[in-house]
């Protein structure tokens, strides 16, 4: 709309969460706190669209590589087969720069309220 002022009167918030990063520790909301993050949904064995998706969150973690304030989030869809260990050697493969690049497993019911309703 050139020209003309637009108000946002309603702004979505992803709610309060806990899950677990590739190194077993704890991951909150609270890491994410007043930064910008991408967040997708994974699982370590897909052979469809997640190799896609993970060289594309590669070339953008490449890309953000000096910005502090850029966090990517890979929420996996599959806990069960996901474990820390799991995650720890796909973010190995994958070049995850620690501290920028977080690769999450959690309660299968808690992960996928976070992909329909949290997001």
């Amino acid at each position: 709309m050139k020209g003309k002022s637009i108000t946002i009167t309603r702004i979505h918030r992803v709610p309060d969460f806990s899950f677990t990063d590739q190194n077993g520790k704890e991951f909150s909301q609270t890491v994410t706190e007043g930064k910008t993050y991408v967040a997708d949904f994974f699982f370590t064995t897909c052979q469809s669209i997640c190799p896609g998706m993970g060289k594309a969150m590669m070339k953008l973690s490449d890309r953000f590589i000096n910005d502090q304030n850029i966090l990517f989030v890979s929420h996996t869809v599959d806990p069960e087969t996901d474990s820390v260990s799991q995650l720890r050697s796909y973010a190995a493969a994958h070049n995850a720069r620690p501290g920028q690049w977080y690769f999450l497993t959690g309660d299968k019911r808690k992960l996928y309220d976070m992909a329909r309703k949290g997001y």
